[in-house]
């Protein structure tokens, strides 16, 4: 961060405010005081080492995942980044547009607001591994009656703060597992395949999903690429790829037609 600076004879005080917009407005308000410098330092220099000692201060306060959300635009996904990613991938930009289109929506969000990725919590998956390693989840639906019910979207104001609050208390349950049975990002990419992703461990996978539309779209092709789905997408090959990115059952969703029309319109469009 950057910006001029008034100098006190003996003290110095800076609030920075940035205001962020997505979908709504707020903003971080970060308050530092420094100590009086010696007085035979110029007012430049006092400037200078003011500046130095701010980024520094900020480089220690702030993580990386927390910057892409006072500059969001640095981490949002544009359209140079698809096409160099299908340039990396020798992928039509239309063909990986098509995909993000039926897999986050027409917003092409891969965040619901700063810090909450996009997710769809398979609460009906959950269940079925914790009883199939041989957990009573009845007594567990007592115990947590709002994680085994719909998500609760009048509590928490929006689905995906809903559906993040049932994620919170099934990690409380079997963390591993309930990271797993989650779908993450705008490519809706199931946390059971981390490691096809190239992650070299599920809480990498989960920090990356985290962090940025970059990040997101970085573990899309390494998926891509771990499970031989490259090929079907560089063909067009629309009912192989649904098959295996969105399983057998993908007729009955019409995965496969909806792709196509996707395609077909990114294809007309995109430049």
């Amino acid at each position: 961060m950057r910006g001029g600076c008034g100098v006190e004879p003996h003290h110095l005080s800076f609030i920075f405010m940035l205001i962020v917009t997505r979908n709504s407005l707020f903003s971080i308000l970060v308050l530092m005081s420094t100590t009086v410098f010696a007085q035979d330092v110029d007012v430049q220099d006092k400037h200078e080492m003011v500046q130095a000692q701010i980024e520094h201060e900020l480089d220690s306060l702030f993580h990386y995942s927390s910057l892409a959300y006072l500059q969001p635009d640095a981490f949002k996904l544009t359209k140079d980044d698809v096409m160099r990613f299908a340039d990396l991938y020798d992928i039509e930009p239309s063909a990986v547009m098509a995909v993000l289109d039926i897999e986050a929506g027409k917003s092409h969000n891969g965040f619901s607001e700063p810090k909450l990725p996009l997710i769809n919590f398979d609460n009906k998956l959950f269940q079925r591994k914790l009883a199939k390693s041989g957990v009573n989840v009845s007594n567990l639906q007592k115990q947590y009656p709002e994680l085994f019910n719909a998500p609760d979207v009048k509590k928490y104001g929006t689905r995906q703060r809903a559906e993040h609050a049932q994620l919170k208390i099934a990690r409380q349950i079997d963390d591993r597992l309930a990271i797993e049975c989650t779908f993450w990002g705008m490519f809706q990419i199931g946390g059971f395949n981390w490691k096809r992703c190239g992650s070299s461990d599920i809480d990498e996978f989960v920090e990356s999903m985290s962090r940025s539309e970059r990040d997101q779209l970085s573990l899309f092709g390494a998926f891509l690429s771990n499970t031989n789905m490259l090929d079907s997408i560089r063909k067009k090959q629309w009912g192989v790829f649904a098959r295996a990115y969105n399983g057998p059952s993908y007729k009955s969703r019409g995965y496969d037609r909806r792709l196509q029309e996707a395609y077909n319109k990114y294809k007309k469009n995109l430049r």
